[in-house]
């Protein structure tokens, strides 16, 4: 089980009973302090171990920097924001389409559920953010970070993350498929694998030995 509730009764759920937990998060240290939450709720219930850490990021990876930066900017332009807020809707059970798409998120007080989702578009700006900008972030990767750069870069700001806030591991989002899973898989892994922090090989045959075996 993995479990992505952000708000105080998910995050106990998710430390009593799931083997994973899923976090979007903006920066190293807002991950660190989720998994340091996670696993002190984990430590009250008596586990011998705590559920496993899994950031959500998207990455964008070109073989070399300025096209991915170009790339980024492409599939960024092609979000369209009354999709994203009809993708918005589908997945929180709300129609956003009666709410002014100026007015802020952290005035919806009307959805107690959903908070968490919304403190990562303030976050991200540290101001005020607007619906409009919300679901334009939200439509091009569910608001989660995106990471950009050549396969060098890639990896070395996924072990930046890692490095900064002890998470088990990245669930990827992709901006389009299969193709990015596909540069992912040829740009990145090799880069990954040649520093000896991705396996060459599985010793396990399910997905719940493959998370025991990552330490």
């Amino acid at each position: 089980m993995i479990q992505a509730g952000a708000s105080g009764p998910g995050r106990d759920f998710c430390a009593k009973w799931a083997e994973g937990a899923f976090t979007i998060q903006l920066t190293g240290r807002a991950l660190a302090e989720y998994a340091a939450d996670i696993r002190e709720r984990a430590r009250k219930t008596g586990r011998p171990k705590p559920p496993k850490v899994i950031a959500g990021v998207q990455i964008i990876v070109a073989e070399n920097e300025r096209a991915a930066r170009d790339k980024q900017r492409e599939l960024n332009e092609l979000v369209s924001v009354e999709g994203s807020l009809a993708l918005l809707s589908g997945h929180t059970g709300y129609d956003f389409s009666k709410r002014d798409l100026d007015s802020y998120v952290e005035d919806i007080q009307d959805l107690p559920g959903i908070q968490g989702l919304f403190e990562v578009f303030t976050k991200m700006h540290h101001e005020k953010v607007t619906l409009r900008t919300a679901a334009a972030l939200y439509g091009r990767g569910v608001a989660q970070p995106q990471i950009v750069g050549d396969p060098e870069q890639v990896a070395d700001q996924l072990a930046a993350l890692v490095d900064e806030s002890g998470i088990d591991g990245f669930n990827i989002t992709p901006t389009y498929t299969p193709g990015s899973f596909a540069e992912i898989v040829d740009l990145v892994v090799p880069v990954l694998q040649q520093r000896g922090v991705f396996r060459k090989d599985y010793t396990g045959a399910t997905l719940r030995e493959h998370f025991e075996q990552t330490e």
